[in-house]
């Protein structure tokens, strides 16, 4: 997997965090040392929310595939499809639905 990290120039080194996984944040000495702990965290981020989501009873758990494409004025938009197969109304554009 990849996930986009911002990396931040600290009076104590370098702070990182990852926006897709919200609340996830590390910190490192210098930069190499702050990516290597922030894969640390997203390791253990994930792992905790696996743990949430299959000790929830009556919960059911399934994955999306999620496509990154560009919109016309250049910003990447998510286009996301509950089956893997691409259909019309599957289609969102910056939150609003799309025609293609």
């Amino acid at each position: 997997m990849r996930y986009k990290v911002v990396l931040q120039k600290s009076e104590e080194g370098y702070s990182v965090s990852c926006p897709g996984l919200p609340g996830c944040w590390s910190q490192g000495a210098t930069e190499a040392e702050a990516l290597e702990n922030i894969q640390d965290a997203i390791r253990e981020y994930l792992a905790a929310v696996d743990d949430v989501l299959h000790g929830t009873p009556d919960a059911e758990v399934r994955e999306v595939e999620v496509v990154v494409s560009r919109g016309p004025s250049g910003p990447a938009s998510i286009i996301s499809t509950p089956c893997g197969r691409l259909r019309r109304q599957d289609f969102v554009w910056f939150g609003r639905a799309s025609i293609l």
